[in-house]
């Protein structure tokens, strides 16, 4: 199973999300396969390790942690949308 790890504020609203879509990702506070991190109001680039809530991520990096915590698009696309994430650079209209 993969883990997110994610802020103490976040645990519960990102676990009840994973739970009600059936994906198989643990909610952690420390360590795991992606960090997410709630930048407040500074929009800031995510990367293959860590997501920005409130932030933007290129296609190909949402691409690659779809694939790392064994998600479909569609599941990544709803994360972002949870999070707040804005998809650039998108060509192929995945998210």
């Amino acid at each position: 199973m993969k883990k997110v790890s994610v802020p103490q504020s976040m645990s519960t609203g990102l676990k009840d999300f994973f739970t009600g879509r059936d994906m198989s990702i643990e909610i952690v506070t420390e360590g795991g396969d992606l960090k997410v991190e709630d930048t407040g109001a500074e929009c800031r680039e995510s990367t293959l390790s860590t997501l920005y809530s409130r932030g933007w991520i290129t296609c190909p990096t949402a691409r690659a942690i779809a694939e790392n915590l064994d998600i479909t698009l569609a599941q990544m696309g709803e994360m972002l949308d949870h999070l707040n994430v804005k998809a650039r650079q998108c060509a192929l209209g995945c998210f």
